[in-house]
């Protein structure tokens, strides 16, 4: 068995649909959005690549704010249509 380590060059994060209209729904979103402003500030420190999605921004809204101003850069990638 093969044991490896994750480095920069083949690990990052994603965050998926972390929108307004999403997380009111969800149990205890504010717990949620504190977790991954912590992860998003662990890969700052890493040095990981960040990639940000979002559904159908017009129904659901935007990233929550707190995350948005966590991102090294806010470029989401737009999901218009369900699998």
């Amino acid at each position: 068995m093969t044991i490896s380590l994750l480095n920069k060059e083949n690990t990052g994060l994603i965050i998926v649909d972390v929108q307004e209209k999403l997380m009111k729904v969800m149990g205890n979103p504010d717990r949620v959005t504190d977790r991954i402003v912590k992860l998003l500030d662990l890969s700052r420190v890493f040095k990981l690549k960040v990639i940000l999605t979002e559904k159908y921004s017009k129904w659901l809204g935007p990233t929550l704010p707190p995350i948005k101003e966590a991102l090294p850069e806010y470029d989401p990638i737009e999901k218009l249509h369900y699998n």
